[in-house]
């Protein structure tokens, strides 16, 4: 519910929804659950109540479908022995900007129809590569890599034309684009 993580309970008789508690921890579920399929909780053997983790803490929050108002829950005392080796972080040195740098990830990696060619996004830019060189060069950037103002991603190739393909643009002031070139005709596709 807006900027709150909110526990509901789902009434099956009369298919109403109630907010019964809103002092859950964020859920993570934009992350994929990978902190786990939260929440984790479980009623009571009355099916008055629920037992749930929020902010640190785990409660006892009273499940009172049709109340104007969700009822206070109760947090549940407790206290945990750990014995824990802490070790000093590793802060390994790292520049903010360097003017080269190594490309590690390629993403949106597609290869033209007739397998000649590879084009791919890293860091913000399309590289195109020509797969039927002999020997290993540089991939050539599809726009010049110093204008840093569009970010460029998602290339498909033209199925009939080895040298065409699609892809998109994005700037915050100017939004998003499709765009369409043929690289045998130029060098800076854009």
């Amino acid at each position: 519910m807006r900027t709150k993580t909110t526990l509901w309970v789902h009434e099956l008789k009369t298919g109403q929804e109630y907010p019964i508690f809103d002092q859950l921890s964020k859920d993570q579920q934009e992350a994929w659950a990978i902190f786990g399929a939260y929440p984790g909780f479980d009623w009571m053997p009355t099916d008055n109540e629920i037992v749930i983790y929020g902010l640190g803490k785990i409660w006892r929050v009273p499940v009172m479908l049709g109340a104007e108002k969700p009822a206070k829950a109760m947090e549940i005392p407790f206290s945990v022995d750990v014995n824990m080796k802490v070790a000093e972080t590793v802060r390994p040195k790292q520049k903010a900007f360097e003017e080269e740098m190594e490309v590690k990830v390629m993403r949106g990696v597609v290869t033209s129809p007739k397998g000649n060619y590879l084009v791919y996004n890293a860091v913000g830019n399309l590289w195109l590569y020509n797969l039927l060189d002999k020997e290993p060069k540089v991939p050539s950037p599809v726009r010049n890599p110093k204008d840093n103002s569009f970010f460029y991603s998602e290339p498909s190739f033209n199925p009939q034309r080895e040298t065409e393909f699609v892809y998109v643009s994005w700037n915050d002031e100017e939004m998003g684009a499709i765009w369409k070139t043929d690289f045998s005709k130029a060098r800076t596709l854009v």
